[in-house]
């Protein structure tokens, strides 16, 4: 039997979680049969019959007491018909509460947390929800399926071995890092859904960042060329800046998932191009702030799905390109070559460079040098979209970005060779 001290503590877990759920449906539905008192109370519950099972009755007596909990939640199901109240989401977050007080019970409280902060985001999140479902067409379906595809079904089935030249290129690693990438890029666009037809224009600038920035630059630069949309040129390129200041901070993640030290490493050159890029950022905002009207944007949906199956094969061949490429230059060029192939990689995906460096990093390659050729492929890419801006864009798009791209190239450059 477990201590006294540690009952108490999985007791008072058990308490708190059924009271977080219960706090968020009592706000959404005061007038629903449960509500903070009540969810705390069933989630301890839980606890206390899954204690008194396994240390005086058997199982049983919890089997009993989750089949009373659902007969009490079926009774107001039926009873919600007479009121108009149709719905079956709290009565079904009744009886998870229970399942949870007996997870801390039996010492899986990390997980009962982590399904309950989830359950709380589901059901704070409902009319949020309920916005990307108004934009959701067959393209979006498809898409999801294809990625499970990606993820469920091929994945699985792939040899985790190296092979080839160099026996640097393994499959499962490849494709993994396809997974990765395209589950980040959905995640964004699922938010950009959300929140993007409501939004300004520059936070739909943020959360397109995070399915490309590239693609964003190349949205809002050739939109501002269109003739009834060059009163926004402003407000697309403060979009575009933010879009690229967001790049960073997605850098740092990819490579910290993949590898904590060369995730640690990045953190002060690509800080360095994020403040840089915040300022130009802030910069073009002063301006719009100044312009009377400037701020009022077209809305619309935030991107396209970024998920399909022929650029998630394309990503894979060229992170596949990029990772053998500089391991080849760093065996037959040293140093200069891992550069080399990071610049040249970052004008063509800079989400490949990250995760090839992180995979070779501490290795193949020394983690300084690993950073310092995410950086190059960093700066390149914001080179190219500076240049993208200059031909395509209009007004601001093409006047300011590429000598603020630059030099943010130019001062995440200085702290990576620098430090």
């Amino acid at each position: 039997m477990p201590s006294l001290e540690i009952l108490f503590l999985r007791f008072g877990l058990a308490l708190f979680l059924g009271f977080l759920i219960g706090l968020e449906r009592e706000r959404d539905k005061p007038l629903i049969f449960a509500g903070m008192r009540t969810f705390a109370l069933i989630s301890l519950l839980g606890a206390l019959l899954a204690f008194v099972s396994e240390q005086f009755t058997g199982y049983w007596l919890f089997v009993a007491g989750f089949g009373a909990m659902a007969a009490f939640s079926a009774v107001s199901y039926f009873q919600g018909f007479e009121t108009g109240q149709i719905g079956i989401t709290t009565e079904v977050v009744l009886l998870v509460a229970f399942l949870l007080g007996a997870l801390v019970y039996w010492d899986q409280s990390e997980l009962a947390a982590a399904l309950t902060v989830t359950i709380v985001l589901v059901l704070t999140f409902k009319p949020n929800l309920q916005t990307f479902l108004k934009h959701v067409d067959r393209e979006d379906i498809r898409a999801g399926l294809e990625f499970a595809i990606v993820w469920v079904v091929i994945l699985p089935i792939l040899p985790d071995r190296t092979f080839g030249p160099l026996d640097v290129l393994n499959p499962r690693t490849i494709w993994l890092m396809v997974v990765f990438v395209a589950g980040i890029n959905l995640a964004g666009y699922v938010l950009s859904q959300i929140y993007g037809a409501q939004s300004s224009i520059g936070v739909t600038g943020v959360l397109g960042g995070m399915v490309s920035s590239t693609a964003v630059t190349f949205n809002f630069a050739r939109r501002s060329q269109r003739e009834e949309e060059r009163q926004y040129a402003p407000l697309f390129a403060l979009a575009i800046a933010l879009a690229s200041t967001g790049m960073f901070f997605r850098i740092v993640v990819l490579a910290m998932v993949i590898n904590r030290q060369l995730g640690l490493a990045l953190i002060p050159p690509m800080a360095a191009g994020a403040v840089i890029s915040a300022l130009g950022a802030g910069f073009l905002w002063w301006q719009l702030k100044r312009s009377e009207g400037a701020l009022d944007a077209p809305r619309g949906k935030a991107a396209r799905s970024p998920f399909a199956l022929r650029p998630a094969l394309q990503f894979g061949l060229i992170f596949a390109l990029v990772l053998w490429l500089s391991k080849a230059a760093q065996v037959y060029l040293g140093d200069a070559g891992a550069y080399l192939s990071s610049i040249i990689g970052g004008i063509a995906g800079l989400d490949a460079v990250t995760l090839s460096m992180a995979t070779l990093a501490g290795s193949s390659l020394p983690i300084e040098i690993a950073m310092r050729g995410v950086v190059l492929g960093a700066a390149a890419n914001m080179l190219f979209k500076g240049i993208i801006a200059a031909l395509m864009g209009y007004g601001p798009v093409r006047r300011y970005l590429l000598p603020a791209f630059t030099l943010t190239a130019l001062a995440s450059i200085a702290v990576a060779f620098l430090m």
